[in-house]
């Protein structure tokens, strides 16, 4: 990557087309043209913003409206967060009223970052004051990047990356609808240390796309390529994120295809992020789903059978003259797709077992449960009530609170009677139900109160 400390902006024979107003420049005549950028190692090679990947060719016809000067071999399409003629209008609807900020060193559309760009000098409550200027605007803040001089050391070249926290987010969920649901990686860069971070960073922040053995199935630099760009520096304070809305490069739009361009199949995958600073830095991987396109219960009789003699051999040993069945269905994880509630057999006169069961990966599992004693492991449910009244077990899901609950009571006029509720919310990031104690007091108490 080049260090270069050339401008961030194209030369104003790149710049001319698009900033004339009215003319055939790209922005009134490409829809979802966002900028576009020169490699720094290869002229040969044109960076365009658009705001649909897909957009392959219209990309091309931006590049020739702006470059017919200038020859190219190679367009490469970035992901775009806004339009230029979103970027200009607001440029120049925000013109008097920043410019009357003191301080101010430097203001233009940034081609390279798909935003605005404002630089001030040393001054306090600079920041607060430009926000208040774009908030009464209606200008998305995330639109604009501002840099404020500050006394003190230049950020350094070698941070410590030790005190750099990486995630990554997959959206709309870590279980995808199957048939190419189009899904959004993004990677958060946060500061965990009690200091602020110096930080520089490249715009070639890279997604892969894994099997469970973690060999490659799709690279998103096959995609949009490595980005040759000088580096960009930037102080983060203890507990401050840097995420795509300030920096559009940390997300990337995945398609549900291979590197060849193929359909994947229905399973687990991983993604895995490595941001571009300090020769790359490697958040944890996470594991997410592409679920069959139509999900029917009915069709999953041998998974379920399978996965519920696994994870309890000896209930479903002894209820084999039984056959198994949904009891209930709900959407507890907040994937899209339902959960059940399975009866496996007779656990005595008047109760039964049941268990929940889910979809992950196109398989059918049984989830690990977080149990009151902080045990963790597959979890079977009674259910049923008898001796004239004085005994019940009560299990169900719930839906708007993403959880399973378990009530009970036993009232012979003894010392062990009891009325106990057990509530377990579902934890995406531990894939486990887990006890609530707060959700369980409030079952209890209403639950006792007519049962108990």
């Amino acid at each position: 990557m080049a260090t270069t400390s050339q401008s961030s902006h194209a030369d104003p024979d790149v710049r001319s087309p698009m900033e004339r107003p009215g003319t055939e420049g790209p922005g009134e005549v490409v829809p979802g043209f966002g900028g576009l950028f020169l490699d720094e190692q290869d002229n040969g090679i044109v960076y365009v913003y658009m705001l649909d990947l897909t957009q392959q060719a219209q990309a091309e016809r931006a590049a020739g409206i702006i470059l017919q000067r200038r020859p190219f071999r190679e367009v490469r399409v970035l992901q775009g967060r806004y339009a230029w003629g979103q970027l200009v209008g607001w440029y120049n609807e925000m013109r008097s009223a920043i410019s009357a900020i003191p301080g101010l060193e430097r203001k233009d559309v940034d081609e390279k970052a798909n935003r605005i760009y404002l630089r001030y000098g040393p001054a306090p409550g600079t920041l607060q004051r430009v926000a208040q200027v774009l908030d009464n605007l209606g200008i998305p803040r995330g639109a604009v990047r501002v840099n404020v001089g500050a006394p003190g050391p230049p950020v350094p070249a070698n941070p410590d990356v030790r005190a750099l926290q990486l995630r990554v987010g997959v959206t709309p969920s870590l279980q995808l609808t199957a048939a190419g649901e189009p899904a959004t990686f993004s990677l958060i860069v946060g500061n965990g240390s009690p200091a602020p971070v110096g930080v520089e960073y490249g715009l070639s922040t890279r997604f892969v796309v894994t099997r469970p053995d973690d060999s490659i199935l799709w690279d998103s630099l096959n995609e949009r390529g490595a980005i040759r760009d000088p580096l960009l520096r930037r102080w983060l304070a203890p507990g401050e994120e840097l995420t795509s809305a300030a920096e559009p490069t940390l997300s990337v739009v995945w398609q549900q295809r291979d590197n060849e361009g193929n359909t994947v199949a229905p399973g687990s995958y991983r993604v895995h992020a490595v941001f571009d600073a300090a020769g790359g830095l490697a958040a944890p991987p996470v594991t997410f789903s592409v679920l069959p396109e139509n999900l029917d219960w009915d069709t999953l009789t041998s998974q379920l059978q399978t996965a519920l003699a696994n994870a309890f051999p000896e209930i479903i040993a002894r209820a084999q003259t039984h056959p198994i069945s949904i009891m209930e269905l709900a959407d507890v994880t907040g994937d899209g797709y339902p959960e059940a509630l399975v009866y496996m057999g007779a656990g005595g006169a008047t109760t039964e077992y049941a268990a929940l069961v889910m979809v992950e990966g196109g398989k059918v599992v049984v989830p690990p449960f977080k149990r009151r004693d902080r045990s963790l492991s597959a979890l079977w449910l009674p259910r049923g009530a008898g001796g004239a009244g004085r005994y019940e077990h009560s299990i169900g899901l719930l839906q708007s609170a993403h959880a399973v609950y378990w009530a009970r009571f036993s009232k012979y006029g003894e010392p062990r009677d009891y009325c106990l509720a057990d509530v377990f919310v579902w934890n995406p990031t531990t894939g486990a139900f887990e006890f609530d104690e707060q959700l369980s007091d409030e079952m209890r108490e209403d639950y006792c109160r007519t049962h108990g």
